[in-house]
């Protein structure tokens, strides 16, 4: 987003004028909020970290996809493969936000697939940051999780 619309992204109107009006009462809260809490302290990144996973994930909708994939978003995917569409990045997301959703929901998960879910965030993080990748991949193991899980 900075590279498209500058360190400010969110207060150009620009860019503000291009997302939908639902993003854009959140994207206006958001600064606002963070500008009030944070004082003298405030940066960018305060943004980008209370906006809200639906937020970044629409940004990758169709609507949008000859105004910001292009030279603007896929950056956030150095690592996607060859021949893979902002369109795949965008459908592993939707997986992805449904299942953290069932999660903060509560709902039962154990019936939902979690191992395959777990594949589909190692391949996004592959896509954006192999680093983060190791990181999460040392810090988690699914699978002893559920053999652990009980069975009454």
């Amino acid at each position: 987003m900075t590279k498209l619309y500058g360190d400010n992204w969110f207060d150009r109107s620009k860019f503000t004028n291009v997302i939908p009006d639902r993003h854009k009462t959140e994207i206006a809260k958001t600064a606002a909020d963070e500008r009030q809490k944070r004082g003298r302290s405030f940066t960018p990144d305060h943004v980008v970290a209370g906006m809200s996973f639906g937020f970044w994930q629409n940004l990758l909708g169709r609507s949008l996809e000859f105004l910001l994939w292009p030279d603007g978003i896929n950056g956030a995917f150095p690592h996607l493969p060859t021949g893979f569409s902002r369109d795949e990045v965008y459908k592993r997301l939707e997986r992805l936000r449904k299942f953290r959703n069932s999660v903060m929901h509560h709902y039962a998960i154990f019936d939902k697939g979690p191992t395959d879910e777990y594949r589909n965030i190692r391949t996004l993080l592959q896509w954006m940051c192999p680093e983060t990748l190791w990181f999460m991949s040392e810090l988690s193991n699914p699978a002893a999780v559920l053999q652990r899980r009980p069975t009454s």
